[in-house]
């Protein structure tokens, strides 16, 4: 938990210390590739968002299987969560 909440005060404080530009003026192509890369990144960032709510979901319904249920949870809590703020970041950046 301790290295997930420094990865998180570090993504934060990297993007508030970033000055973004916001340019709606740009030629075609560049669009175009954007597009493609953000659905490319968002296609391979499908599988582990899913992962983690599996995981999640599995330490739920089947807490007697494990001996710390809650830790299972939250691990498939920060795979999940780390997958939805990366994909953020990178939509913010392009």
């Amino acid at each position: 938990m301790a290295i997930f909440f420094i990865q998180i005060l570090f993504l934060f404080v990297t993007l508030s210390s970033l000055k973004v530009e916001i340019i709606l003026v740009r030629p075609t192509e560049v669009h175009i590739l954007f597009f493609f890369t953000v659905l490319k990144m968002h296609l391979s960032c499908i599988t582990k968002a899913q992962n983690g709510l599996n995981m999640m979901k599995y330490s739920l319904i089947h807490s007697n299987e494990f001996t710390h249920p809650i830790s299972g949870f939250i691990i498939g809590f920060i795979s999940f969560t780390l997958v939805i703020i990366i994909e953020c970041l990178n939509l913010l950046t392009i």
